[in-house]
């Protein structure tokens, strides 16, 4: 779903562009340190800035095979509706730390 320019910064700060660096990036993260993991996803927040952009702010939290393997995120997304649909212009990954 991200454009073909889009932007993004990863959980550790990294900033990535374009629609194939970021495909790439994801499956060699999905082929090893994601691997036999689950990720879920809870929209908390859609705002529109125009009918055709929107900022939008998904919970996420992954699972993995062992507890040091699990972490919680927070991504926020800006959205641009084009001819095929919704599309990701701008996504920012960002590591929730637990309180305690």
């Amino acid at each position: 779903p991200f454009a073909e320019d889009a932007d993004y910064v990863v959980i550790n700060g990294m900033y990535i562009k374009g629609r194939a660096v970021i495909a790439t990036a994801h499956q060699q993260i999905f082929d090893t340190i994601y691997k036999d993991t689950t990720l879920s996803l809870t929209v908390k927040q859609v705002r529109f800035l125009r009918p055709d952009v929107a900022v939008v702010h998904v919970s996420g939290h992954r699972d993995g095979p062992t507890k040091e393997e699990s972490h919680a995120g927070m991504l926020t997304l800006v959205m641009t509706k084009e001819k095929q649909g919704w599309t990701i212009a701008a996504f920012q990954n960002t590591a929730v730390v637990a309180k305690g």
